[in-house]
């Protein structure tokens, strides 16, 4: 992402006040939240139906596989599903959420 739609992304998400966690390690998927460890902290997260995973510019379907041997709705979108660029990822995950 360049550094230009990166600003404006984060502004966006400064105004719907919503929190980047980076650098997590997912303990335990709730049925409506998380369970992450956050610096050297367990934090729990609830009150919501979607997880977005998002990894180094690679396609991180493991966690999908293991979401949906446990009976976990799983939707491969972005450069996870085939390489895109970010406008045709988000305008992916907008979609999914629309069903």
């Amino acid at each position: 992402m360049s550094a230009n739609d990166r600003y404006y992304l984060r502004e966006r998400l400064k105004k719907r006040n919503i929190t980047l966690y980076k650098q997590t390690v997912i303990k335990e998927v709730l049925k409506d939240g998380v369970i992450f460890e956050y610096k050297e902290k367990n934090k729990r997260l609830i009150g919501f139906d979607t997880l977005v995973l998002s990894d180094t510019m690679q396609s991180i379907r493991k966690p999908a596989e293991i979401f949906k041997k446990n009976g976990i709705e799983v939707e491969i979108i972005g450069d996870a599903k085939t390489p895109r660029d970010i406008m045709l990822s988000i305008d992916e995950g907008e979609e999914s959420l629309h069903y």
